[in-house]
């Protein structure tokens, strides 16, 4: 997914410069930590000293509501890059409570993953994974 991320930031170059703040949006978890952490290590592994990349989330300890306003005082303008499946319900949903923020910072937004086919090989490694680890049970 790292790479698909990446591609985004590609595909949407010519709107990145040295004032813009780069906001990787998912769906998170109020329960769990595991997507904060993951979401972590993706926007870690896409940083650089001139745009930083900041993992936010719908639910959970990133909420966006709380991390944009505090993302946005230190940048110019925003690329946000929505880690959905689709743009649908959910990212008009996001959109339109980040436009309710009154952040006075110009919004990019890319485009959701929209089942690009990179998703077919992620779920089949995750797949494969799960089949190497041992049942819990030791009960077959």
């Amino acid at each position: 997914m790292t790479n698909w991320v990446a591609s985004q930031l590609e595909a949407y170059k010519d709107d990145i410069d040295d004032e813009s703040g780069i906001v990787v949006l998912a769906h998170g978890n109020a329960r769990f930590d595991e997507p904060d952490v993951a979401l972590t290590r993706i926007c870690h592994e896409l940083s650089t000293d001139q745009n930083p990349c900041y993992p936010s989330m719908v639910y959970g300890e990133l909420r966006f509501k709380e991390t944009l306003p505090k993302i946005a005082k230190k940048h110019r303008k925003l690329l946000i890059i929505p880690f959905f499946f689709y743009d649908g319900f959910l990212v008009n949903k996001s959109k339109r409570q980040i436009e309710s923020l009154g952040l006075p910072n110009p919004i990019t937004y890319t485009t959701a993953i929209n089942f690009h086919p990179l998703l077919k090989d992620i779920v089949h490694l995750r797949i494969a994974e799960c089949e190497a680890v041992p049942d819990v049970s030791s009960t077959t």
